[in-house]
């Protein structure tokens, strides 16, 4: 009798939400592939794409443990009226478990709020890392 064939490749994805995010423009010197960026695009398009990379990795941090050990901030430009960027992502449901449970253990926090911290960390750690490779 055939039973069929096992292919990893064709198992169902991990279950995702959508995350909504935002941070604030770095200060000048924070990161050299932001400030690298801002000489081709604008300072909004440069953070936004260093973010889609912070994201990748902070994920890796956030499933293998790693993140508690992370910068959670970075100097931030024009500190009287920031600039933000805002996006969004799809996440895996467990990972954004973990992520609340770091930056909002009682519960309390708004989406935004929470967008907000994650993707600043995110940041931070990328940011840190760059600076460590110097």
């Amino acid at each position: 009798m055939f039973t069929g064939l096992v292919f990893p490749e064709f198992e169902p994805e991990e279950p995702k939400i959508q995350v909504f995010l935002s941070a604030p423009l770095p200060a000048r010197g924070v990161s050299a592939s932001y400030d690298a960026l801002t000489k081709q695009y604008s300072a909004t398009k440069a953070l936004q794409m260093i973010l889609r990379r912070a994201l990748d990795d902070y994920e890796t941090r956030l499933d293998d443990g790693s993140y508690r050990a992370s910068a959670a901030e970075y100097a931030i430009g024009n500190k009287d009226k920031p600039a933000i960027i805002q996006t969004s992502r799809m996440m895996p449901v467990r990972l954004i478990d973990i992520a609340r449970t770091h930056f909002d253990p009682l519960g309390f926090e708004s989406t935004r709020a929470f967008g907000r911290k994650l993707a600043c960390a995110a940041l931070a750690c990328f940011f840190e890392r760059e600076e460590k490779r110097k």
